[in-house]
């Protein structure tokens, strides 16, 4: 399980010139896997949606 997340996670040694680069740096990578997985839970309830409903 450990090997999978390093698939999503990238590490960098770069030092930054202020603390909040790193931040930055997490919460936009935190952002992108949040949007992903929320778009893939939206897409799953409306597969969902259109199978109970027939549509």
């Amino acid at each position: 399980m450990k090997n999978l997340f390093r698939d999503f996670i990238c590490y960098d040694n770069r030092p930054y010139k202020h603390k909040i680069g790193r931040t930055v740096a997490s919460s936009l990578t935190g952002f992108i896997i949040g949007a992903a997985a929320s778009h893939i839970v939206w897409l799953t309830a409306v597969k969902h949606a259109f199978d109970v409903w027939n549509f």
